[in-house]
């Protein structure tokens, strides 16, 4: 009968320690789990204002490149993008831009690797299952598509 008591007391005091490590595991992955959506929340808005940030540079290219503005230096732009995009972006969107300057370099269809890494930067912000590709978003962007196509600019 002893031997009962025994069980059913260590029962009665083991069942609520139980219980309380329960609840405090619980508490702790709650706690966890909102730091970690908080700390994504910043990344998410670093990301946009990169994002941003490379997307008012292509207009700013693309305004020079209409206006015929040949002597423009990117290179503070560019460096600044390359930063930020090394910290926040996504892989797909890093290999895009790796590409771009590449191309840029050897003067080769630097518009559509440029505009690939646009249309990258779209799905990485949620349109995973877009369909515009870098020449409908060209074709739309310059008045002159076909004359950029003939002189290499875009494929």
């Amino acid at each position: 009968m002893e031997e009962n008591n025994f069980w059913l007391e260590l029962g009665q005091i083991s069942i609520p320690i139980f219980i309380i490590l329960l609840g405090g595991l619980g508490w702790l992955y709650k706690y966890e789990k909102e730091k970690r959506k908080e700390i994504e929340n910043k990344l998410s808005d670093k990301k946009y204002d990169t994002y941003k940030f490379v997307i008012d540079v292509f207009f700013k290219i693309i305004a020079n490149v209409k206006n015929k503005n040949s002597k423009a230096d990117y290179t503070k732009d560019i460096t600044e993008i390359n930063k930020r995009l090394f910290v926040y972006s996504s892989d797909s969107v890093l290999r895009k831009f790796f590409d771009w300057t590449q191309a840029a370099r050897k003067n080769q269809n630097s518009l559509t690797y440029f505009a690939e890494l646009l249309i990258e930067i779209r799905k990485d912000m949620g349109n995973k299952n877009s369909k515009i590709d870098a020449n409908d978003f060209l074709n739309h962007l310059l008045t002159d598509f076909e004359d950029a196509k003939k002189q290499g600019l875009v494929k």
